[in-house]
C-alpha cells in the first residue's frame, strides 16, 4: 500500500490505510473482522444435497487468493487446481 509505506508508519496500520480508498468509494465503513490474508487456508462447504452419505466430508480445502467486487471470494481448489469464486 502506497499509503503506508510513504507515511513511515508500521505495518499494523495496513487497516487504516485501506479504510480511506474503501470508504471514499462505497461510503461505508469496512468490516475488518471478515478479511483474510493472502494464502489463508479456506474451506468450501459442500451443500447437503451433493453430499450422498452422512461420512462423506462436508467441505474441501482451497487456498484464500482474494475478494471479488460483488462481496465474494475468489479461492483455488487444491484437488481440482482450480479458482473459484464463491
Amino acid at each position: 500500500c502506497c499509503l503506508l509505506a510513504q507515511s513511515n508508519l508500521p505495518k499494523s496500520f495496513w487497516a487504516e490505510a485501506m479504510m480511506i480508498p474503501y470508504e471514499t468509494w462505497t461510503g461505508c465503513s469496512a468490516n475488518l473482522e471478515v478479511l483474510r490474508p493472502f494464502g489463508f487456508l479456506a474451506y468450501i462447504l459442500i451443500p447437503k444435497e451433493r453430499r450422498n452419505f452422512k461420512l462423506l466430508p462436508t467441505a474441501k480445502r482451497g487456498v484464500m487468493l482474494g475478494y471479488e467486487n460483488n462481496f465474494s471470494y475468489r479461492i483455488f481448489k487444491t484437488d481440482k487446481r482450480k479458482v473459484i469464486r464463491v
